[in-house]
């Protein structure tokens, strides 16, 4: 644990003093000022006494992950970069989840976000941050659920991963998934559906049948494929 006399300064060093433009980082110069924040902030017993810095930082790491679903884009995709985000910040945001300070900073950020011509693991690890951080409550719940009805299918891939993470006990995250992974136009919001099935609801009854019949009906090979290695490895566990 770090004093919390000392992780206030620290961390207000980091992202302020230390910052520089998103633009400047690169594969082999990443943000480690904002990784090193994150893990300080994560390593205080006490988050209240840190709300400032706390708010600030959630601001930094929001601004980062916008940034790099601009920067990693299909045609721009470097593998390092989401690994990064994965192992670096994201991880560390998930040990502080729901008692981060000022969590309704997200509340306005998920308003003015713009997704689009997203990867699936870019969206798997906003999902796990936004669920993390805002679980429990109401404002982001329903931000999440405005983007599960968006007609851009991007947002409705990002409201799975959400959803799953922080709400996957609340009686509507399941009929969701199952009506995306039937009814949703789009083969790769059908896909992230199967899979978030699949990854959260393995011992729910309907999953597997749900699974075998995208298997024989889906009209995308890609989906009929992930939906049938989902559904054997359901099978063999059970």
């Amino acid at each position: 644990m770090i004093d919390e006399k000392f992780a206030g300064e620290i961390i207000n060093c980091l992202i302020n003093e230390v910052r520089q433009p998103l633009s400047s980082y690169n594969d082999t110069r990443p943000p480690w000022n904002i990784e090193l924040a994150v893990q300080c902030l994560s390593e205080v017993r006490n988050l209240s006494t840190l709300a400032e810095a706390a708010r600030r930082l959630l601001k930094v790491v929001c601004s980062l992950l916008e940034y790099y679903r601009t920067d990693i884009r299909l045609e721009h995709y470097e593998v390092s970069k989401e690994q990064f985000l994965e192992k670096q910040v994201v991880t560390f945001v998930e040990t502080i989840g729901h008692n981060c300070p000022h969590r309704r900073v997200l509340v306005e950020w998920l308003r003015e976000l713009k997704v689009f011509d997203v990867r699936w693991h870019w969206a798997t690890l906003v999902g796990k941050f936004i669920g993390s951080v805002g679980k429990g409550l109401h404002e982001i719940h329903q931000a999440i659920f405005k983007y599960a009805t968006h007609s851009d299918n991007a947002y409705r891939i990002l409201a799975q991963f959400a959803l799953v993470k922080g709400w996957r006990n609340d009686p509507q995250t399941l009929p969701i998934l199952q009506d995306h992974a039937v009814n949703d136009s789009d083969d790769y919001v059908r896909g992230a559906a199967v899979s978030a099935l699949a990854q959260n609801f393995r011992d729910d009854p309907q999953t597997l049948p749900m699974l075998q019949n995208r298997v024989e009906n889906d009209p995308s090979q890609r989906v009929r494929k992930e939906a049938k290695w989902l559904a054997d490895n359901l099978s063999a566990d059970k």
